[in-house]
């Protein structure tokens, strides 16, 4: 694990193992932002929950969410219904953005948004993704400067 802020405050975090990769940050206020590749566990998806709950308890309103997983290959089915159940107790998420591009990944997130009322939006073409992750940070930005 790695953990450490940046020069402009920005709290950074890695884990690694055998079967997956995952990075996490805050690159604005109210943004959090994951990277895995591999396949996903539930000890991943909990790194992710929790991490997300000590960012939200820090945060003033909403998180907006950027899931980059576009090299999950897979991921245990445990996973889908602890994000889901965690996700409907999360009030303060915003909108979630995950960006995917495996079949099975997709197809796990599609009925994981059918469950969450449509909150996620789904990306297959990375740069909508990052029009839309480039965008909400730069708002977020401006939204923070005294002025």
């Amino acid at each position: 694990m790695a953990e450490a802020l940046s020069d402009r405050g920005q709290w950074k975090e890695s884990w690694k193992t055998d079967a997956w990769e995952l990075l996490m940050t805050n690159p604005a206020h109210g943004v959090f932002f994951t990277r895995v590749s591999g396949h996903a566990d539930l000890d991943c998806a909990l790194h992710v929950m929790r991490a997300f709950d000590r960012l939200a308890s820090l945060t003033l309103g909403d998180l907006e969410v950027f899931h980059d997983w576009e090299h999950v290959t897979g991921y245990d089915s445990i996973v889908r219904q602890e994000f889901v159940r965690w996700a409907q107790e999360h009030p303060k998420q915003g909108d979630a953005h995950i960006l995917v591009k495996s079949r099975l990944v997709a197809m796990g997130v599609s009925v994981a948004n059918v469950a969450l009322g449509g909150r996620l939006k789904v990306y297959a073409d990375r740069p909508k993704f990052e029009r839309a992750r480039t965008e909400t940070i730069a708002g977020k930005r401006r939204a923070s400067i005294p002025g």
